[in-house]
């Protein structure tokens, strides 16, 4: 398991990595587009050998805890994942360079699909949230409703993933984060550009796919799950990063309370 950030404190700043894990199963086994619900974090991973994905499933420290099943699709066509409109119990991620397939976390069984515009590199959604947000290669983000029906779009210039939060830098909103090889952009869900920065990663680094979700620990609140391939010699490493986005709560060193209830 790769620890790079491991010691971040939980109320760090944007970009602060707080904890990683390779999500790389085994040799010929290739992550695609990763996912963060309530409990877990879900990797589709491409087998080289057998030519299918399969549906890994891990803990928020990086074990593998179950394979829920294998994902329809030849292997490797999936890219970015995010949370589904179906709410719990399932998540969307593109499919080709023009599809939105939902799949059951239980089964790992695609369950429907949607084909609003051709070549897709980013979608993301806040659940519960009004709207839905693809990227489209050549960096334009497009503002659907929920149901399926364009709203607006605004041209960010750039971009491999997006990601969306409710919370970012402890404010309340509507939040969508666009990213590539370790540089975010942050706008309103209007379009507005709210701020950047850089994910402090280690070098030899290439980005592929973000999801926003419940934070490990807790006191992180919502920060970014990302997948980025480590080309750290002698092999490459599929690795997942817990990345601050500045929503943690300050927690007193345990060492502090002790010498305070020395005084009392």
């Amino acid at each position: 398991m790769l620890a790079w950030g491991n010691s971040a404190p939980t109320y760090a700043g944007p970009g602060s990595v707080i904890s990683s894990f390779d999500a790389r199963p085994g040799y010929r086994l290739f992550v695609q587009g990763i996912y963060r619900d309530a409990g877990y974090v879900y990797a589709v991973v491409g087998d080289f050998t057998n030519n299918f994905n399969r549906l890994y499933k891990y803990t928020p420290s990086g074990s593998v805890v179950g394979w829920p099943g294998v994902v329809a699709g030849p292997y490797c066509l999936y890219g970015d994942a995010d949370h589904s409109t179906l709410g719990a119990g399932y998540f969307a991620i593109i499919y080709g360079e023009s599809t939105v397939r939902d799949i059951d976390i239980a089964t790992g069984s695609v369950v429907s699909s949607w084909s609003p515009l051709p070549g897709l590199c980013g979608y993301a959604y806040i659940p519960g949230r009004a709207y839905k947000y693809l990227l489209v290669e050549g960096g334009t983000v497009y503002r659907f409703t929920a149901a399926g029906s364009l709203v607006s779009s605004f041209a960010v210039g750039w971009g491999k993933s997006l990601a969306a939060s409710g919370r970012f830098a402890g404010q309340s909103g509507e939040f969508v984060i666009v990213a590539a090889d370790g540089a975010v952009k942050v706008y309103s869900g209007g379009g507005s550009l709210v701020r950047t920065f850089a994910v402090s990663r280690p070098p030899y680094f290439r980005h592929d796919t973000a999801v926003c979700g419940r934070g490990y620990p807790a006191e992180c609140n919502v920060t970014l799950w990302a997948h980025l391939k480590d080309r750290m010699p002698p092999w490459d490493r599929d690795c997942v990063y817990q990345v601050s986005l500045g929503n943690g709560v300050p927690v007193e060193p345990a060492s502090v309370g002790k010498i305070k209830a020395l005084f009392r």
